[in-house]
């Protein structure tokens, strides 16, 4: 996602030192930026999270105590929005991209992205992942090349992925490993506090992304086999209660090795809860909204913790997106020097009409939020590789504007079922806020041509499967059924039918792009 402001579409995430700030400021007065270098970081994702469940921003539900001790020391941001699905969100926190730059099939993350690993090893930091992968699918990255000197993960090969839970399969180092009788968040712990106190005397980062609350609902170690009649919804409630333990064990780990000061503690979810889910949130009953552009399936809890720096039981009511935290946990370990990490961008990812001059003004560590009417961001959604569901839209707090024109309130409006396109010279405010949000889906579409995308995915995409072995790609379908794809290093698309033996078999030399473009929009 982008997240912008009236500046322009400032479209690469070198450029979001306005959120940057928002994300990690209001430091005591006392602080230089020489004493906030290179604290250490640990980044927790939630699976499967939407901001309903938490206590801290209104949640009813589930008992969250120590993510409401983390938010009373800390600061909370309600206003956060992962994408509708895994990932996409975690492509764009690795990367600080939209999905509409890189994106490119669900399970794959491009292994010529730079992430934050390789940043924060450059920066001499000590590189950990712990928790759930899953982004080495179709030739994606695979943990070794992420810039994560150690990983203990689950999900690294589909077919030999295994569980998650009870009895989890978990790569380590690349070295298959089968637990029995253990619960994998168990070993994920373990292996976290194991890396604090191991590299507690120089910096680290740490990035773990949970397996919890995500499906399967199962019990966790503080249930008997008596509750295995609970249901989905009960099972649910435990899991999240699970979580919440663990970051509190992850706190608890901090203060014993006395480096909560130094260490900067972020909690956030990647999408929606899952849609069996139903939540009661600030008087109302709230569906998951998972794989939905809903805001229950995007509006996600973030929490932000940084004992005696960030002033604590803070709230930021920011307008904020998952790719502009990449950016501020950069400049967050480096000081705030946007040119250095600016630098290492390459010439076309950044747009030719944004300078670096427009943000002297927000170097200003006491900043404190602002109502700012005219903030907004951009999100870019394709689900699967051959769904046909394409949506992108802007929204500000208020409103959400699609590329194919349908306008919604949220607020009055949450499951979007009265579009308000047709009623804009009847309300003033409407008619005001659909021409904002028009000129900056204007603006996006004519970087990144939206429209031609939908257009050629309506075209081509009726229904085919695809499937993938080493780089031999397999079409299937109804005989005559069309079909299409994109070379994006090639800058060729490639279009045919079905022939009568149902399938046909392509030989390439690329990874395919499946949110098929024409060439035009290749950039």
């Amino acid at each position: 996602m982008y997240c912008f402001f009236e500046l322009g579409p400032i479209l690469n995430p070198s450029f979001y030192l306005t959120l940057i700030l928002v994300i990690f400021i209001q430091f005591n007065h006392a602080s230089s930026l020489a004493n906030i270098h290179n604290p250490n970081v640990i980044l927790i994702l939630a699976d499967d999270l939407g901001v309903e469940t938490i206590e801290a921003f209104g949640g009813k539900s589930y008992h969250t105590p120590e993510l409401t001790k983390m938010a009373g020391n800390g600061r909370i941001y309600p206003f956060m929005h992962a994408t509708p699905l895994c990932t996409p969100s975690r492509n764009s926190l690795l990367t600080g991209k939209n999905s509409i730059q890189n994106y490119l099939g669900f399970g794959y993350l491009n292994p010529s992205e730079k992430t934050l690993g390789h940043y924060f090893k450059e920066m001499d930091y000590q590189t950990i992942i712990v928790g759930k992968w899953q982004l080495a699918e179709q030739g994606g990255m695979r943990p070794k090349r992420t810039g994560f000197n150690e990983h203990f993960l689950w999900n690294v090969d589909h077919a030999r992925r295994g569980s998650r839970y009870w009895n989890p399969t978990i790569v380590e180092n690349s070295k298959y490993h089968k637990f029995k009788d253990e619960f994998g968040p168990d070993l994920f712990l373990q292996k976290i506090k194991s890396a604090i106190h191991k590299h507690k005397a120089e910096p680290f980062f740490i990035y773990y992304p949970m397996v919890l609350p995500h499906t399967p609902f199962v019990l966790t170690p503080l249930q008997t086999k008596s509750d295995s009649s609970l249901t989905k919804q009960e099972k649910f409630s435990k899991m999240v209660e699970y979580m919440d333990y663990i970051v509190g064990q992850i706190r608890t780990e901090l203060v014993n090795q006395k480096l909560d000061s130094t260490t900067v503690l972020i909690f956030m979810g990647d999408n929606g809860t899952d849609r069996n889910i139903v939540s009661r949130y600030k008087g109302r009953d709230v569906h998951g909204g998972k794989a939905l552009t809903l805001n229950s399936g995007i509006r996600v809890p973030l929490i932000i913790e940084w004992n005696g720096q960030i002033q604590a039981g803070t709230i930021d009511s920011t307008l904020l997106d998952i790719s502009t935290l990449f950016e501020g946990i950069i400049q967050l370990s480096t000081g705030f020097d946007i040119k250095s990490i600016a630098s290492t961008r390459t010439t076309n990812e950044v747009d030719p009409f944004v300078e670096f001059d427009i943000y002297s003004s927000w170097l200003n560590l006491d900043y404190e939020y602002r109502y700012n009417p005219n903030e907004w961001f951009f999100q870019y959604f394709q689900p699967l590789q051959n769904n046909t569901q394409l949506k992108a839209f802007v929204q500000n707090k208020e409103y959400k504007l699609y590329s194919d024109g349908r306008f919604y309130k949220m607020n009055a409006d949450p499951l979007e079922t009265i579009d308000r396109q047709n009623s804009l010279k009847e309300n003033i405010k409407d008619f005001e806020v659909h021409t904002f949000l028009q000129q900056k889906l204007d603006q996006v579409n004519s970087l990144y041509s939206i429209n031609q995308r939908e257009d050629l995915l309506g075209r081509i995409y009726q229904g085919p499967g695809f499937s993938y072995q080493n780089d031999s790609i397999k079409v299937w379908g109804l005989p005559g059924t069309k079909y299409g794809f994109v070379d994006l290093l090639g800058r060729q698309i490639y279009e045919g039918s079905v022939g009568n033996e149902g399938e046909v078999s392509l030989a390439t030399h690329f990874r395919v792009l499946l949110n098929a473009i024409n060439n035009q929009a290749v950039k």
